[in-house]
């Protein structure tokens, strides 16, 4: 049996060991990009429809001209990386035969084709409350920053503008949108690292101790195979409810037929409706269990539904009325009834 020894190098990195580069709304942050290049991957980010009571949520939203449009409130299923041959995905944008999202985002628009998605180490200054300014003392940290090609031809052109982004000190915020990471870039004429030695060796001791030894999860989640097609099915099932092609409920599974349901036992009552009020019922109340064949529904849907609706209509809870006598004096043979069912 295998044995692991209580030492530093045997321990396991996770996401939550190291901050991200996070700014809070109205919040401002100085940074400085250490790294040469980030590292990047192609991911898929799974988005469908907010499903609630078996219906699509949706919201009105506001383009940037002041127009309005209905569209569905989304919810993120995951950020997985893409499956497929990275020559494949950066010469062609998809490879359908590796990765099953591929292959979904060319058959319907329910899942998008691979993005590029970037990670990187900065370090992130210690400044005064809504300012650029640093804090006395100094202080840094080493924090992850994650972001999209937006961000990356941005950074691009900077670096293009003004050189070495290691000569220079970036300034974020303030932050418009916490949950969409909205905030302004822009570009300082110095970097603090360099204006002092014993700032300088402080930077580099934090950033020679403080990095994540694998930067690509930080880009986006490695799955297995069989666990990217359970998401993918997931979203078509939600696509399904959204789009009405099927009654479904909250959980995704078929709604009952009520509407066969209760045609068949109108035509086992033979059609007619009772002319005169039923006899007492034997017992206080009726199995309801026992009148669906002993198959009682349960879960959310049965609750929210109720079994008058389960059966189509509001069903008398007393004893069924005698049928009306048929019009021919021939016998009924229940047999065939049954079988018509």
């Amino acid at each position: 049996m295998p044995i692991l020894e209580f030492k530093p190098d045997n321990k396991t990195e996770t996401l939550s060991d190291f901050p991200r580069l996070k700014l809070d709304t109205g919040e401002k942050s100085r940074i400085l990009c250490i790294e040469p290049s980030p590292t990047f991957a192609y991911v898929h980010t799974l988005r469908a429809p907010k499903i609630v009571d078996g219906v699509a949520v949706k919201h009105t939203t506001t383009r940037k001209d002041g127009s309005t449009y209905t569209d569905y409130v989304k919810d993120f299923i995951g950020r997985p990386l893409c499956l497929g041959d990275l020559g494949i995905v950066r010469d062609k944008g998809v490879d359908p035969t590796n990765c099953p999202a591929c292959a979904r985002s060319t058959a319907t628009s329910e899942v998008d084709p691979p993005a590029r998605r970037f990670a990187m180490h900065i370090i992130r200054y210690g400044v005064k409350p809504n300012s650029w300014d640093p804090r006395a003392p100094f202080s840094c940290e080493v924090v992850i920053w994650s972001f999209t090609d937006q961000i990356f031809n941005k950074l691009t052109d900077i670096q293009t503008t003004w050189g070495n982004l290691r000569d220079h000190d970036l300034l974020l915020g303030p932050c418009t949108d916490k949950n969409f990471q909205k905030f302004e870039i822009m570009v300082a004429p110095t970097a603090l690292w360099q204006q002092h030695e014993q700032i300088k060796q402080i930077v580099v001791e934090t950033y020679q101790e403080n990095r994540a030894q694998d930067l690509e999860q930080f880009c986006g989640r490695r799955v297995e195979r069989r666990w990217m097609e359970d998401d993918i099915e997931r979203i078509a099932q939600r696509w399904r409810i959204a789009n009405a092609e099927t009654p479904e409920r909250v959980d995704g599974t078929e709604a009952a037929g009520q509407g066969s349901l209760a045609d068949g036992l109108n035509d086992l009552l033979g059609g007619a409706a009772p002319t005169q009020a039923p006899p007492p019922p034997l017992v206080d109340s009726v199995d309801l269990g026992d009148l669906l064949g002993g198959v009682t529904p349960t879960g959310p849907a049965a609750t929210a539904t109720g079994f008058a609706d389960l059966l189509g209509a509001a069903q008398s809870t007393t004893a069924p009325a005698t049928p009306a006598p048929a019009a021919s004096p021939e016998p009924v043979d229940f047999d065939d009834l049954l079988n018509s069912l």
